[in-house]
């Protein structure tokens, strides 16, 4: 087995694990944390692995528009739905109320959870 199918198998049970995590309770902030903490060792290793500037130019900024507009969008939608005080969940759906009913199946939780890790590093790693 090579370095890369462990590596992937260790993260897959991994985030098995964290899938059992209820949420917001120490159990899942501790999943949180220690996840945080091997990206966190993972980073300073390429860092200190790369100390050549990259031969790739970096992307131009306008490519980062769609993603601030839409980040920003999403920001707006769980404010005003906050803000407002919307009690009815089902009526003014928010992200996060709508990842709750999703996340009640173990499998998706930990595929979120697995998306979560790869958007992660590799918004580091570019």
């Amino acid at each position: 087995m090579g370095v890369g199918t462990a590596v992937a198998a260790v993260a897959a049970g991994y985030c098995a694990l964290a899938s059992f995590a209820p949420p917001f309770t120490a159990a899942a902030d501790t999943v949180t944390a220690v996840a945080f903490f091997g990206l966190a060792v993972l980073a300073a290793h390429t860092v200190v692995a790369r100390r050549q500037p990259p031969a790739v130019p970096a992307p131009a900024r306008s490519t980062f528009r769609p993603w601030v507009a839409s980040i920003g969008a999403a920001c707006a939608l769980e404010l005003v739905t906050y803000f407002a005080g919307f009690s009815d969940r089902h009526a003014f759906p928010t992200l996060s109320s709508i990842s709750d009913l999703a996340f009640h199946y173990q499998a998706l939780k930990g595929a979120a959870f697995a998306l979560w890790l790869a958007l992660g590093w590799g918004m580091f790693r570019r």
